[in-house]
């Protein structure tokens, strides 16, 4: 970015930087508003408590530690380390340290009560690579590619899809400008979808059995590639068998999608050069079965053989991560989630080291002493963004102590006990990509250091929220351990040092980053190596609960919803003016998008009667919500499309749905409600609706339409 300072010292303006390597002068509207968010009206810029008659009142951080100190103390005392949790939020993975000293905490206290937005997103990646197992050495960019496939995601808006973090439209159109062919499956032709060579816009939720389809066309035709396959893949024949009765006619019937088209995606990405990938986004593990979606999606990759093959190399080796062989071989399955800690309402194994978010209501409130009584939010807004809002925001009142860092009063600071304000990201030191390694979001050997810019407000009392979690353990008398090192307990570090620390082992030295200040460097080249000779790995693409679940798919009646008694799906969506929560108080959102509209086709709303800019009620099995209609003729017919995480509390009696509304109201976790198996992650889009106008006495129903 290139940023302009006052004469006071504040930020003035951001806009993008030409010269910058990754992004060549790409900037997001959420990123140019960082001027309002450091220095607008609604920063919090204190720390905040909770008084006895519900009130928010100021009160000196080193004052508020104490008391949370204390009330922790005297929760573990009387009923242990594991009734205190921790729930990471999106913002938390943008300050590295914040999520990393929030972990070394809770492990110092003993207790594995985490939680995030991770197990409600895309944490059917990770069941995937449990299950099917994963490929060592990685995967094509999309700069070496021919041929790449999107599953439910629109890069163009989240910047979230792997291949597309930095300029996602122009890495589009000079990929395509080389020769790639794009693929998208979409409810929606979405900003992503205008640029693909092919886009299949199948009906919400019927994403497993249009990828079982085309998986069974592969095989069928012998597209696959069987070299591979005989090497590295069990299972290969039970996946054909099991694949069989998705045949063109049922696929096209069930999915809305014709049976040439699903032909020529399957050929295109099959057929067209020697490097790919098919990766599923959240549109589509937000929607039921999405274990089984990315399960099949990740099988297009493996039939195919769209891996990183011996000898070839590797476009980003390490810059801020050790560097590691890569193999050409196979991670076999491990099922990480049958071994380890166990959530206490439902029994479920952790994901990556975490609980399972949609558990956490009833992990609150289920009756016993080991019950979770404290929790702190850590840049996090789960009032807002966990399914069944109302009651998770009945679970959180119940807390005995909700503590949160927040740089605004969002829903779940509105109900917390104590308010920490943190710094925000040009008021700090950050390394990028350091924390989700290398080459996870970064495909070339980028390092990118910047120091603050600016310092905060004048008379604000703000702190780097590694604090808390330092300053939290020092008053309970707990060691702490980052990056393998125990930490000195009795005087803070700064910023600077701990990333000296944590970066210690580099490859390119912390001193040399920090002078070249974000480089795509020259670093000795690496290559794919040959699977070691006691690699014994095998992809198992058909083991025995993903049989079960294509059965049960197979089983349901097409394009069935509750026996026909809902003519919609709701599905979410991306907006490009904020990410989930965030952003929603500053200005120039508020003028471009000051609610999250409900979009439908047109002849939907002229159906029932409609127009745009009317409030209309949407109303599912267990959930009833308002919200404004808006127009969308990129959208399939019958197709209600939102963005999720907007609106406040819902027994807030100052509410208006010209602020916007929750679509987690929809979602009941209780009655009859679909789970996927492992992550207990619930139908979140793909949602059985009606709609009908707010004055309307009955919900009229509108036709479906054919493919």
């Amino acid at each position: 970015m290139r940023i302009k300072i006052d004469d006071d010292g504040k930020l003035a303006e951001i806009r993008g930087d030409k010269s910058h390597p990754l992004s060549q002068g790409y900037a997001c509207i959420k990123g140019i508003q960082a001027v309002e968010q450091h220095n607008g009206p609604n920063r919090l810029l204190h720390a905040y408590k909770r008084d006895p008659d519900g009130n928010l009142q100021r009160i000196g951080v080193e004052t508020a530690l104490d008391e949370v100190a204390q009330r922790l103390r005297s929760l573990i005392e009387r009923h242990g380390p594991q009734t205190i949790a921790a729930y990471r939020g999106n913002p938390s993975w943008y300050d590295n340290l914040a999520n990393i000293y929030s972990g070394a905490f809770m492990s110092a206290l003993g207790s594995d009560q985490i939680y995030s937005a991770n197990t409600l997103d895309q944490s059917a990646k990770v069941i995937t690579s449990g299950r099917l197992g994963s490929w060592h050495a990685g995967r094509p960019t999309v700069e070496e590619s021919d041929v790449w496939m999107i599953v439910g995601g629109n890069p163009l808006v989240s910047l979230a899809v792997y291949g597309f973090y930095s300029n996602p439209l122009k890495t589009i159109k000079d990929a395509r400008a080389r020769g790639l062919k794009l693929i998208v499956i979409d409810p929606r032709r979405t900003e992503t979808a205008q640029h693909a060579d092919i886009h299949l816009q199948p009906y919400p939720g019927e994403d497993p059995t249009l990828l079982a389809g085309m998986l069974r066309i592969i095989l069928e035709e012998g597209w696959h590639d069987e070299a591979f396959c005989d090497r590295f893949v069990d299972g290969l024949d039970r996946l054909k068998a099991n694949l069989a009765s998705f045949t063109d006619a049922y696929v096209e019937t069930r999915t809305g999608v014709s049976a040439a088209l699903v032909r020529e995606a399957a050929e295109t990405f099959a057929r067209i050069g020697t490097k790919g990938n098919a990766g599923m986004a959240t549109g589509s593990s937000m929607a039921p079965r999405g274990n089984l979606s990315d399960h099949l999606t990740e099988c297009l990759n493996v039939v195919c053989g769209r891996y990183r093959r011996e000898g070839e190399r590797v476009p980003h080796p390490g810059v801020f991560c050790p560097r590691r062989p890569r193999y050409a071989e196979v991670n076999a399955p491990t099922r990480p989630w049958e071994r380890g800690p166990k959530s206490r309402a439902h029994g479920h194994g952790q994901i990556v080291g975490e609980m399972v978010s949609s558990g956490l209501a009833d992990d609150i409130m289920s009756p016993g002493e080991d019950r979770i009584r404290a929790m702190i939010a850590v840049g996090a807004n789960p009032a807002a963004t966990i399914p069944d809002q109302r009651r998770v925001v009945k679970a959180l009142r119940s807390l005995d102590l909700l503590v949160t860092t927040d740089p605004v009063l969002s829903a779940t600071a509105q109900m917390a006990d104590y308010i920490f304000a943190p710094r925000l990201m040009y008021e700090r030191p950050g390394a990028i990509p350091w924390m989700w390694g290398d080459d996870r979001y970064v495909t070339v050997p980028f390092a990118g250091y910047t120091p603050a810019i600016v310092d905060p407000p004048a008379d604000s009392e703000v702190v780097d929220e590694w604090y808390v979690y330092w300053s939290l353990a020092k008053r309970l008398g707990l060691q702490m351990e980052v990056a393998g090192v125990d930490l000195d307990m009795e005087n803070p570090p700064s910023t600077e040092e701990i990333y000296a620390m944590c970066l210690r082992d580099s490859p390119v030295p912390f001193e040399e980053i920090k002078a070249r200040r974000g480089e795509i460097l020259e670093v000795e080249p690496q290559f794919v190596e040959p699977a070691r000779p006691e690699a014994q790995g095998r992809f198992a693409v058909m083991p025995a609960d993903v049989v079960n679940e294509l059965k049960a798919v197979r089983s349901e009646t097409a394009t069935s919803d509750s026996a026909g008694a809902y003519a919609f799906r709701l599905t979410v969506r991306r907006l490009r003016e904020v990410s989930n929560t965030m952003g929603r108080e500053l200005s120039a959102v508020r003028r471009r998008m000051p609610y999250n509209p409900a979009y439908l086709h047109p002849d939907d709303m002229a159906e029932i009667e409609v127009a745009a800019g009317d409030e209309i009620e949407i109303v599912s099995e267990t959930g009833t919500m308002a919200a404004i209609a808006q127009p969308d003729a990129d959208l399939r017919r019958g197709v209600v499309s939102m963005a999720n995480g907007w609106g406040g509390l819902p027994d807030d009696p100052k509410a208006d749905v010209r602020d916007g509304t929750n679509t987690n109201l929809l979602i009941g976790l209780g009655h009859n409600q679909y789970f996927d198996c492992y992550n207990r992650t619930p139908r979140m889009s793909a949602i059985p609706v009606n709609v009908r106008p707010c004055a309307a006495a009955a919900p009229p129903k509108a036709k479906r339409a054919t493919a």
